[in-house]
């Protein structure tokens, strides 16, 4: 509620119609407040940037990771140097 209440006019028009999730609304407000520019994974994934296999149907790639790094792994073996 607080988020929403900070937002300009025409960010909380673009939410409320569905336009901008509530991290693109986060990182809206953000840039306008602190005069950055950054972008979030909704911005990502809506430009086309991040291919859609990559946050869609994960389980799938549980086998190839478990090849890869091994059944016992990690979040630190994925991060690692190979």
């Amino acid at each position: 509620m607080e988020t929403i209440q900070k937002a300009d006019k025409d960010l909380f028009v673009k939410f409320r119609d569905g336009k901008m999730t509530m991290d693109q609304l986060k990182v809206r407000l953000a840039e306008r407040a602190f005069d950055i520019q950054f972008k979030c994974l909704d911005d990502l994934k809506d430009r086309g940037a991040i291919d859609p296999k990559f946050y869609e149907n994960v389980e799938a790639f549980v086998p190839f990771f478990n090849m890869i790094y091994g059944a016992n792994a990690n979040y630190l073996d994925v991060v690692r140097d190979l």
